[in-house]
């Protein structure tokens, strides 16, 4: 038996050496599947395999989070509403309400040529279109579009999503001042499509960059609102402080009643001021809060009192004075004592002449003057045209002896009125 099995053996393998037997589409598949599979799962440096293909989806999710992370920070104190706006894959929404088919005609402006309305409007009527808050949804300004257009709008992988975000901002010149404060406000907002400003005082303002006054004092909130083409908002506001200018008032009186024209008394009724300047309208200032100024003639002066606050805040008032007196006088003395040691040239002041050593009238509104001196004989002594000079005491540098002598003065009052007076003086010489 054994031998014939072998036999058989060498019979099939006689038999069969010679044919081949090719398999078929279906099971070449599978075969060459398997495989691919195998090398897919080996670790291999020069081909495409599992461990390239997790260290590339690992990449590409760290990008898009870090893309998302940036897209979603915006600035401190800007506030910043989102909106996505789901509209058809062959539609692109500009920045008007409007959408735009491809291949569609635009006119310069950027709007649809020929746009009309459907529906209620079908005769095809333009329309101009308004939000409820008062403002426009106006086509913006080519200003606008290049300000930022990639911020303006960023499209998502999926077809037809535009994302609009507006951040409001901007920039003051100067943050406080004085009364009225002026400023031309800078606009650094994202593009946007229209703007409203308030100021804090009720008033308000569409003009992209206005230029505002703060006519009173106090402290101010402004605040910005910009809004995108489909409604969205963002807003922004800033602190502005102004400070009031000081009240500037005075008024003025002569020193007192007995005095001549020259003396001016200046009473300040100023308010909310720590320092003054006065200028006496002669070419004389002085700092005093209340000062006592003697101008040398009669006349009109502008006065003027500028003054500042603790601020720094500076006003100002002038009013147009007249100086002159009331009164209109003259009286000469009956006695005097020379200055024994030398003569003095006669001119004199209240204070220099305390103890009476000059001849000399006391006078009020005296504009003309002439002062005669003679012996009892007729002998002239001493003349005068300046009423605030008089005698000595002296003639031709030696004092005269002790005596009565006669005087006559003439002149005129400011007023018109004449005057003529004479009398008779006594000399007393006193001890060397």
């Amino acid at each position: 038996m054994g031998r014939r099995e072998l036999n058989i053996e060498e019979l099939f393998r006689d038999k069969l050496s010679g044919l081949e037997v090719s398999p078929g589409n279906h099971l070449r598949q599978s075969l060459f599947r398997k495989v691919a599979v195998k090398e897919f799962l080996r670790f291999n440096p020069s081909r495409f395999n599992i461990y390239y293909a997790a260290a590339a989806a690992a990449i590409i999710t760290a990008s898009v989070i870090l893309i998302n992370g940036r897209d979603s920070s915006e600035p401190g104190g800007t506030e910043v509403i989102t909106q996505e706006n789901t509209i058809p894959a062959d539609t692109v929404t500009l920045y008007n309400s409007w959408p735009v088919q491809k291949n569609e005609s635009l006119n310069d402006t950027g709007n649809k040529t020929g746009m009309n309305l459907q529906g209620d409007n079908a005769e095809g009527r333009n329309r101009s279109v308004s939000s409820d808050e008062g403002h426009g949804k106006p086509v913006a300004s080519d200003s606008l579009r290049k300000m930022n257009p990639a911020a303006y709008t960023a499209t998502t992988s999926d077809a037809g999503k535009v994302r609009t975000n507006p951040s409001a901002s901007f920039r003051l010149p100067i943050t406080e001042g004085c009364a009225p404060l002026q400023m031309k406000i800078r606009n650094t907002s994202a593009p946007f499509d229209s703007c409203i400003w308030s100021f804090g005082e009720g008033s308000v303002s569409r003009d992209p960059e206005p230029e505002w006054t703060f006519e009173t004092p106090g402290i101010y909130r402004v605040t910005l609102k910009v809004y995108s083409n489909n409604g969205i908002s963002s807003s922004y506001t800033g602190q502005v402080s102004v400070w009031p200018l000081p009240e500037v008032r005075f008024g003025f009186v002569p020193v007192d009643d007995m005095s001549d024209y020259y003396e001016v008394r200046f009473i300040n009724y100023s308010a909310g001021a720590v320092r003054f300047r006065w200028d006496f309208g002669d070419g004389n200032s002085s700092s005093s809060p209340e000062p006592v100024h003697r101008y040398r003639k009669q006349g009109k002066y502008t006065v003027k009192l500028t003054a500042w606050s603790e601020k720094g805040c500076e006003s100002a008032a002038e009013e147009t004075i007249t100086v002159e007196s009331k009164k209109q006088f003259i009286n000469f003395p009956n006695a005097f004592m020379p200055n024994p040691t030398g003569p003095t040239g006669g001119y004199y002041t209240a204070a220099s002449d305390a103890s009476a050593t000059i001849f000399h009238p006391e006078s009020a509104g005296v504009v003309e003057y002439h002062l005669r001196i003679y012996t009892r004989s007729g002998l002239l002594l001493f003349e005068s045209d300046d009423v605030n000079t008089g005698w000595d005491g002296y003639h031709k540098g030696s004092l005269c002896e002790s005596g009565v002598y006669l005087w006559k003065a003439t002149g005129k009052f400011r007023n018109g009125e004449s005057f003529s007076k004479m009398g008779d003086i006594t000399l007393i010489r006193g001890r060397n």
